[in-house]
């Protein structure tokens, strides 16, 4: 939340005098998280959810100013965060600052099952690609009418967002569907008994 939200707030706030001198925009990265939260990925999805809906109260508020504001949303990117050994330490570290009831609960079995699950996923279907992101980075800098939103990578374009518009019961199973065609049916430990 420190950085991925509170961060672009911050910038936001701070640099606001000098870009209303130069009636300049705004360009904030968020991603395709801030439209479609997934399981276990609650703490990024919040932060990302809370820059789109900065992003798109400011863009109104400073519009009169003549000041414009962009949104990227890129999809799965090869970049460090989902990097598969500094995902499996993310997730070790945050396991074991679970208390022995709560890991007892889930089971080490289901936290090993995310986790190959996770990077299998992220292996197969991020793009190594990152000069799309700069592009439309660079495109929503320089460019004369600049988009509100930059959806970055084919599966902002043709998953994610169209899955955003699905009923809420449908994009639910929809996801469970793919999840238990991703890693099986894996329940926690407590309710295995």
């Amino acid at each position: 939340m420190e950085v991925n939200c509170w961060g672009t707030i911050r910038c936001c706030q701070a640099f606001l005098p000098l870009i209303k001198r130069s009636k300049g925009r705004f360009v904030s990265i968020s991603s395709v998280a801030g439209r479609v939260s997934v399981p276990c990925g609650a703490p990024y999805s919040v932060a990302k959810y809370g820059v789109e809906a900065y992003m798109d109260a400011i863009r109104l508020e400073l519009e009169c100013w003549g000041i414009g504001c962009c949104i990227l949303e890129p999809g799965m990117f090869r970049t460090k965060l989902i990097d598969a050994t500094a995902m499996t330490a993310r997730v070790d570290k945050a396991w074991q600052n679970l208390t022995p009831e709560i890991q007892e609960e889930y089971g080490e079995q289901l936290k090993n099952k995310f986790v190959a699950s996770w990077n299998r996923l992220f292996k197969e279907l991020a793009s190594d690609r990152l000069d799309h992101v700069v592009d439309a980075y660079f495109h929503a800098v320089t460019a004369r009418f600049p988009r509100y939103r930059y959806r970055v990578g084919w599966d902002a374009i043709l998953l994610y967002i169209p899955y955003s518009f699905l009923p809420t019961g449908l994009a639910d199973f929809v996801f469970r569907t793919i999840t238990q065609l991703l890693s099986g049916d894996t329940l926690p430990a407590a309710l295995e008994k």
